[in-house]
C-alpha cells in the first residue's frame, strides 16, 4: 500500500513549526498542532520545492556568519 505521502497527483501544504523546521503534509489531513501551513495546496513536487528553497535560505545566513567568523 503506497503512502499518502508518496502520490505526486494530490495537493500537499508545507508546514513549519515553531522550531523552524519544514514538513510537506497533505491537504485533507488536519494540520498537527504546533505546526502552521506556509504554503499550499499544490503538487507533491512544488511543495518539496518550497520547502528546499527555504530550507537553504535558512542556512545561508549561518553559513556566512561561519565563513565571516574564519576570516
Amino acid at each position: 500500500m503506497a503512502s499518502v505521502f508518496d502520490d505526486d497527483e494530490s495537493l500537499y501544504l508545507a508546514l513549519k513549526n515553531t522550531g523552524d523546521f519544514y514538513s510537506i503534509w497533505p491537504s485533507f489531513i488536519d494540520i498537527p498542532s504546533g505546526w502552521s501551513a506556509v504554503a499550499g495546496p499544490a503538487l507533491r513536487a512544488e511543495i518539496l520545492a518550497h520547502i528546499e528553497q527555504e530550507s537553504n535560505q535558512a542556512e545561508a545566513p549561518a553559513a556566512s556568519l561561519c565563513a565571516d567568523a574564519k576570516a
